[in-house]
């Protein structure tokens, strides 16, 4: 019996270094939307991109649609991600310390143990998210919908 590891360390950083790559090129050439649609069944299904891991600290992407997206343990730490759709994404312990979240659409995402240190989520849209309260305490809230519903002054 095999006990070696299917894949190393090392292979999965250079694919994750692949991944973010083709990514950002996309996004340079204009793509801002990064699901897709695919027939399973005879159904049409639009698949979220999986995006776990992934480091784009430091990175514009805004106005990008990641609706339903999968960004778990992201490294998002300055990411420039304004005006987005980030509804539904799954951000579970991404790191988006002084990220610009402003004016982003983040209603249904789910933030649990995300650090949102200095992150700026002005006139953003947290409604139904899954957030502490610590978490906010530690971001720039102007305008913000919180996942009550209630607004930030």
């Amino acid at each position: 019996m095999n006990t070696q590891p299917r894949f190393t360390a090392q292979a999965v950083q250079q694919h994750l270094a692949r991944l973010a790559s083709v990514f950002l090129q996309r996004y340079a050439a204009g793509d801002r939307t990064f699901s897709k649609a695919v027939f399973n069944n005879g159904r049409l299904q639009v698949v979220a991109p999986n995006l776990s891991y992934v480091n784009f600290s430091h990175q514009t992407l805004s106005r990008i649609s990641l609706a339903g997206g999968i960004l778990e343990h992201a490294c998002l730490q300055a990411c420039d991600l304004s005006y987005s759709d980030l509804s539904k994404v799954n951000l579970r312990s991404a790191n988006l310390q002084q990220a610009n979240l402003s004016y982003v659409n983040l209603s249904g995402a789910d933030l649990t143990g995300a650090n949102l240190a200095g992150a700026d989520l002005a006139n953003a849209n947290l409604q139904g998210a899954k957030v502490s309260v610590a978490a906010l305490q530690s971001a720039v809230l102007f305008e913000t919908v919180l996942p009550d519903g209630r607004v930030s002054g």
